[in-house]
């Protein structure tokens, strides 16, 4: 397991999971969406931060994946098993939760719940994995819009 990652390398697949619910949503529902971030924090089940990190990474979603790329670090894809999503603004306003699967180098699956919440047009992740109820990742958005493909499948 990654230091820098709590819940390891399927940690960041969720939080891709978490950006991927919001494209399910009014508008923007089952729309490709790409989120670009710049900070990460790792919280407690109370919502306390333990840690921040500043890095770069970009998260896109699609109906059936979610890809994580954090800048450094190994690519992570995750599959979306379920998406709700309500949305008042486009990616402004709202919230999406996505239900995902990850699997770690050696196989194994873990299920996560990815929170993309807009407000006051701020974006916003949370991340849990089903395994380790008592951490929870946050990221927050300097940018999130929709993907734009030269063709579409």
């Amino acid at each position: 397991m990654n230091r820098s990652y709590p819940f390891g390398r399927a940690s960041l697949g969720l939080l891709a999971a978490l950006v991927c619910s919001s494209t399910t949503a009014f508008a923007q529902c089952g729309k490709d969406i790409v989120l670009t971030s710049s900070k990460t924090e790792y919280l407690n089940a109370a919502g306390e931060v333990q840690r921040t990190v500043e890095e770069g990474c970009v998260i896109t979603i699609d109906k059936a994946k979610v890809t994580i790329a954090p800048a450094d670090k190994e690519v992570m894809t995750a599959s979306v098993v379920s998406t709700t999503c309500e949305w008042k603004e486009v990616f402004k306003t709202g919230k999406t939760t996505v239900l995902a699967k990850f699997k770690d180098d050696d196989g194994t699956e873990k299920d996560a719940t990815i929170t993309v919440e807009g407000k006051d047009g701020k974006i916003t992740c949370l991340m849990t994995q089903k395994e380790k109820p008592d951490r929870v990742i946050r990221v927050f958005a300097d940018k999130f819009e929709e993907q734009k493909t030269a063709s579409k499948k």
